[in-house]
């Protein structure tokens, strides 16, 4: 891109919003540690309600509530949100105990072997392949991954927790977006 082209619609605050994401989200253990006293239950419930409030406000501001509940009157579609959304319930579930009970760095390992998760469902669901380079990529970084695991000492199944449930949450959200 030249100095005089603009961005695409829509990928002009991409960045904004990638660094807003990733920051709120590395915020997140403090907010959780802080409400440590409240059962995880109530917690989740707390992040589910409020983010429902949220979602369901931006979209009736841009006039497409309505959209989502014709959507969901379709069996496969309203299949499809609800797998998801459950994949995504137990990933918040785990992550709040975990960081609650002093897991955060374990909790933090899951999201390093998410995207080799992805790779694997990638491959097994989506038939993805990889080029030579690729797979250098992927080795390195599941050595350092394995390393990690390692330092551990046990097996980290608050880690493999996280990564599986979000990266099937993926496919399906990904799975979900190549059909409409």
């Amino acid at each position: 891109m030249s100095a005089g082209d603009k961005p695409a619609p829509g990928h002009a605050g991409g960045a904004f919003f990638a660094i807003s994401a990733f920051g709120l989200w590395g915020v997140f253990p403090l907010y959780f540690m802080a409400v440590d006293h409240m059962p995880v239950a109530e917690v989740l419930a707390h992040r589910i309600f409020w983010s429902a409030v949220l979602v369901a406000a931006a979209l009736a501001l841009r006039g497409r509530l309505v959209g989502i509940w014709s959507l969901l009157q379709d069996r496969a579609v309203a299949i499809r949100v609800a797998a998801s959304a459950t994949f995504v319930g137990f990933n918040w579930t785990v992550y709040i105990w975990a960081v609650t009970h002093g897991h955060v760095l374990e909790s933090s390992l899951g999201y390093f072997i998410n995207p080799l998760v992805n790779v694997l469902l990638g491959a097994v669901f989506l038939g993805e392949r990889h080029n030579r380079l690729q797979w250098i990529a992927i080795a390195i970084a599941a050595a350092g991954v394995f390393n990690q695991i390692a330092f551990v000492g046990s097996f980290p199944w608050i880690a493999v927790s996280l990564a599986f449930s979000f990266g099937f949450y993926g496919l399906i959200r990904r799975r979900h977006r190549s059909r409409r």
